[in-house]
């Protein structure tokens, strides 16, 4: 069994910034999570450029577990739609890459929030298209 996580490496910095961790990652399914902090808010709402990344950073995990370890992604294209304000509890990203082309991979996410006693809210989607970057080559 490949170990996605591993392969994946260290988080990128503005990881830590945002708090993003993540949850768990396989070849069909990334998830990030995300507690919505004060810091992150805005008016007592969340920073709508914290469930931008949050999205942009789950598709490109996502795509991560189709082209490790032979080469990295970068996002082309990024469509976010913000469903619901944020006010508080825990946000779950959850990408998949629903077509990993040859070039171009196409990956989709949805953003939950997650609070204790109730269910969890459908508050964020996202799409990306990545395009395969190979790693580069060492030695003469």
């Amino acid at each position: 069994m490949t170990d996605y996580a591993a392969l994946l490496g260290e988080p990128l910095p503005i990881w830590g910034i945002f708090g993003f961790a993540l949850e768990s990652l396989d070849r069909e399914r990334a998830v990030l999570t995300c507690e919505v902090r004060p810091e992150l808010m805005h008016s007592g709402v969340l920073h709508g450029g914290v469930l931008t990344t949050l999205i942009d950073s789950v598709c490109a995990v996502a795509a991560l577990a189709q082209t490790l370890p032979a080469g990295n992604v970068t996002t082309t294209n990024l469509n976010v739609m913000f469903l619901k304000a944020v006010t508080g509890g825990t946000l779950r990203a959850e990408g998949i890459c629903v077509k990993p082309g040859r070039q171009v991979l196409t990956c989709e996410a949805h953003v939950y929030c997650v609070r204790p006693d109730q269910p969890d809210e459908l508050v964020g989607m996202g799409t990306s298209q990545l395009v395969r970057v190979p790693h580069a080559r060492t030695g003469a």
